[in-house]
This record gives C-alpha cells, sequence and structure tokens, in this order.
C-alpha cells in the first residue's frame, strides 16, 4: 500500500490508467484487514488514490464514504487509523462532486461531526 501511495504521488498518469482495479482491490483489502498498520497505510493510499484521480474514483464516492466513516467511528480505531481515515475523507469530501455524495454526509451520518470533533 506505501509503494501504491507514492505511485499516486509521484507518476498519476500511470494511476489513471489503472484506477478502477486499483480501487477494487483496496476496498477489498480495507473490508478485510484486521490489522491497523495495514489499514492505515491502505487508507492513506486511498486518499491518495481520490486526489489523483477524482473523477474515476465519484461511481464508489457512497461505498468509500461508507467505509471512511465506518474507519472513523471504530471504538478500536487506533490514532494512525483514524488520521489516515480523516485524511482520505478529507480527500474525498473536496474531490467529489455534490451529485455523487447525495444525501450529503451529514445528513447520512447525524453522528458524524461529533466524530470528527473528538477525533
Amino acid at each position: 500500500a506505501r509503494l501504491l501511495r507514492l505511485l499516486s504521488r509521484h507518476c498519476p498518469r500511470l494511476l489513471r490508467t489503472y484506477c478502477t482495479p486499483i480501487l477494487q482491490t483496496l476496498l477489498t483489502r480495507l473490508r478485510t484487514t484486521l490489522h491497523a498498520p495495514t489499514a492505515s497505510e491502505l487508507l492513506l493510499a486511498l486518499g491518495e488514490l481520490v486526489r489523483t484521480t477524482p473523477r474515476s474514483v465519484e461511481p464508489q464516492a457512497q461505498e468509500l464514504l461508507d467505509i471512511l466513516v465506518a474507519a472513523l467511528q471504530r471504538p478500536s480505531a487506533s490514532s494512525t487509523r483514524a488520521r489516515a481515515a480523516l485524511s482520505a475523507l478529507e480527500a474525498l469530501l473536496c474531490s467529489a462532486s455534490p451529485s455523487a455524495l447525495s444525501p450529503p454526509p451529514y445528513e447520512r451520518y447525524p453522528s458524524l461531526l461529533d466524530t470528527l470533533l473528538a477525533s
């Protein structure tokens, strides 16, 4: 995941070509990974992918939002994982169009603001 994050940052043109399969792989890994450092790296890679290829990620914006909010609201989340999820959430909210995230995140997750303020 760290290599993917660096590729995303330094070779965005290469990543645009393979965005969909990379995104599907990251989502699959995020759903199954319990190891906190690995999950943190996956979340950081996801954030970089969203920053690099925002239009390619928009069809999965709701699913990404679900995963990121769940990662933030996990009671056993490490601070590293929470920071990585917050960074990826910021990238998603800044790059996604309003139509991709309807209803707005604060309406869909009423406790999101409390979670963000607590972290």
